[in-house]
């Protein structure tokens, strides 16, 4: 990062322990002192050291404050240093209750420290108010769970009460500013500076996580009236849904209840508002939770709240919560969040069941399994997540593998340009997989490479696969100098025309449909208002079909009105709905229009959705194939243009669009094409036509 100049304060690590890390000690402090910070050197092999992993989003990397580091003033992200000023302030509330012999600078004080700290932000039962809590409660709630610790590590015939008398009674405790504890945070730990030593460091993240006995993830500043809105929401949870956890209850429909839901509106708003930091569409955390195999802990300014509990329990009632009448709201902002989780814990899943297959076939062939299991991870999480640095993208990937090493070719190398390592990567996958239905991009922006190379930062999520471009190997080779890809397709035809209704999206635009209430109970000021706009987009649907066959006409006279109007219709399946007939009749003047019935319900919904897909068409275009097929792109920055050709890859999930260079093709991205129905894809429709060999340049 460019903040990361001048003179490291990081020596370097030992090269003949490659398992030496950098640990940072933070002392406690109150929340507006000085962020006092030393770095320790330790072995993950020898030394079995006892430190937290942090898991956080750095923020703006141009927007830095300075800690104490070694004594001397480093920069950090706002972000990173929140972070550090909540936990030295949650430190010093704590340590400065704890027994004497836990305060001195000892390795075993430091330990069973570490595990009072710890067992207090475990507890569902934090003070609310903190750091408001009086002394007293604190004071009662350290000792409580320094009882606790000393029972795990007792003997039956032990006195806990004997052995915490002896914790209070050494007479040389240090000051509780001095109790320390110890984390890992990348941006302290790795000298930023050194990208060799940056390098190494992110091929060993996976052990450095696994081997953490707990991680603490910081979710990052909210507001106070967030953090208090949702933290409140999180414990009233907890105690409705304690009787579900002992087994003592049969459903959790209380959850969807009136009861429940109306008093808790505001707080379940600043919950999902929670949900929208952007430590969670960070892709390292895939990494970071699903690697972990200790308590797993999560910050919300002051209030820690279990990540199990969080991810399964709250998520799963606040869903139950979100069918219910009043916050219907929140359902389409709540249903990113839910593909992000669900995709978290099938990677979760997945690393497990990879490491276990490791152990028990440890002589596996490596290129085979990585390429297969990256493929997977690629699929599940692009579109999804997002990385400062291009090149994570795919390096926070690889501690996901389950591989005892990495192949040299995945490596992590931050001295090579990401769009280089995206080359490398596309190679290694295309190579050992025979799969291609990762090239499609909705934007990309990468010279010097081929264009058949993904730009993973614009990927979107995969359609559903075909079973014919699927089916068996694709034969895909690419040459030794990785510049061309020569794989078999079919070609379905030529773009002869293209149509881009601009005149007829701005129209739409100017009725103020989009953003209208079309639900049940909307006013007739709404009503109205809103079948002008359906209105509007019905007629924008009626002159853009009029300007697609007159454009077809203009280059290919002998098509039939017939042939194109089948393939409209395939284009646009629910325009021609028959459950819509009675709306498109009293739209078209052939029924007695009634404004509710054609605003309410699905038809209204559906019709605010095509001016939404007539608005993007504005930008793109609508192709036309020589055979009368209608197409849309899905890049957004690389228009279809005539004279392009339409082909299914083998090994893609769908059709694409090739643009002729030379003897050669570039590849523009994937297209929509429901007008070649799925169902002809897989049955004889591929048979009958001719396989090709396409060279991608």
């Amino acid at each position: 990062m460019e903040f990361f100049t001048g003179e490291s304060l990081h020596r370097p690590l030992s090269r003949p322990d490659p398992s030496e890390i950098r640990l940072v000690k933070l002392y406690p402090g109150d929340f507006d002192d000085a962020v006092r910070c030393e770095l320790e050197y330790v072995s993950l092999a020898q030394d079995n050291p006892v430190y937290t992993a942090v898991s956080y989003t750095w923020g703006d990397p141009h927007v830095t404050d300075s800690i104490l580091l070694d004594g001397e003033q480093y920069p950090v992200t706002i972000n990173l240093q929140s972070f550090l000023r909540h936990m030295q302030a949650i430190l010093l509330a704590i340590t400065k209750f704890l027994p004497g012999t836990l305060q001195v600078p000892s390795p075993h004080s430091r330990l069973m420290r570490y595990f009072v700290v710890q067992s207090i932000l475990e507890d569902s039962d934090f003070p609310q108010d903190f750091p408001s809590t009086t002394d007293s409660v604190m004071h009662r709630l350290v000792e409580r769970h320094v009882r606790k610790v000393l029972a795990k590590g007792l003997e039956q015939c032990d006195s806990i009460d004997d052995a915490l008398d002896k914790l209070h009674n050494n007479v040389y405790p240090c000051e509780p500013t001095e109790c320390s504890m110890y984390f890992w945070i990348d941006a302290l730990c790795i000298n930023q500076r050194d990208v060799h030593e940056k390098s190494q460091q992110v091929g060993r993240m996976k052990d450095i996580y696994s081997n953490a006995p707990s991680l603490l993830i910081w979710l990052g500043d909210v507001s106070e009236s967030t953090a208090k809105g949702a933290m409140g929401l999180i414990h009233d949870i907890q105690a409705v849904a304690w009787p579900y956890l002992e087994g003592n209850a049969e459903d959790m429909e209380q959850f969807s209840s009136e009861d429940f839901v109306q008093p808790r509106l505001d707080a379940t708003q600043k919950f999902m508002q929670l949900l929208t930091q952007e430590w969670f569409f960070r892709m390292w955390i895939i990494q970071e939770v699903a690697t972990a195999t200790g308590s797993t802990v999560a910050l919300v300014r002051f209030q820690p709240v279990q990540w199990g509990f969080l991810t399964h329990v709250v998520f799963a009632c606040c869903s139950q919560m979100l069918s219910s009448d009043g916050l219907q709201s929140l359902l389409v902002m709540a249903g990113s969040h839910d593909k992000i989780l669900k995709t978290l814990l099938e990677l979760t899943r997945c690393y497990q069941g990879w490491t276990q297959e490791t152990r028990t076939e440890p002589d596996g062939r490596l290129d085979e399994d990585v390429a297969q299991r990256l493929k997977k991870l690629l699929r599940c999480s692009k579109g999804l997540f997002k990385a400062t640095d291009p090149r994570d993208l795919l390096y926070a990937l690889l501690g996901l593998l389950g591989t005892g090493s990495i192949p040299q070719e995945l490596s992590p190398n931050y001295a090579i340009p990401f769009k280089e390592v995206f080359h490398q990567y596309a190679v290694y996958i295309i190579k050992h997989t025979k799969s291609l239905g990762f090239l499609p991009c909705y934007k990309r922006q990468l010279e010097g490479v081929p264009s058949w190379v993904p730009d993973w930062r614009y990927c979107r999520q995969d359609r559903s696969d075909f079973d014919w471009i699927n089916s068996g190997l694709s034969y895909a080779e690419v040459s030794e100098d990785g510049t061309r890809l020569e794989i078999d397709g079919i070609s379905l035809g030529q773009v002869v025309t293209v149509v881009y209704p601009v005149s007829i999206a701005a129209n739409i635009e100017n009725q103020s449909l989009f953003g209208r209430d079309t639900a049940d109970g909307a006013d007739d000021g709404d009503v109205a208002v809103v079948a002008r706009g359906i209105l509007a987009v019905f007629r924008g649907m009626q002159k853009l079909k009029r300007a697609c066959l007159e454009s077809l006409w203009a280059v290919s006279p002998n098509v039939s009105r017939s042939t194109f109007q089948n393939q409209w219709e395939n284009f646009w399946p629910g325009f021609t709905d028959q459950s819509f007939q009675t709306q498109v009749e009293m739209l078209e003047g052939r029924r007695e229009l009634e404004l509710r019935e054609v605003v309410e319900g699905a038809p209204g919904v559906y019709f605010v959705r095509l001016g939404e897909e007539i608005r993007s068409l504005s930008q793109n275009g609508i192709a036309i194939l020589d055979g009368a097929e209608l197409i849309s792109s899905i890049r957004q920055d690389e228009p279809v243009q005539e004279g392009d050709t339409v082909c299914v890859l083998k090994g893609m999930n769908g059709p694409c669009i090739l643009r002729r260079e030379g003897l050669y093709y570039r590849f523009i991205g994937d297209c929509d094409m429901t007008s070649l129905a799925p169902s002809i894809l897989e049955g004889e429709f591929c048979g009958l036509r001719q396989t090709e060999r396409f060279v991608l340049v």
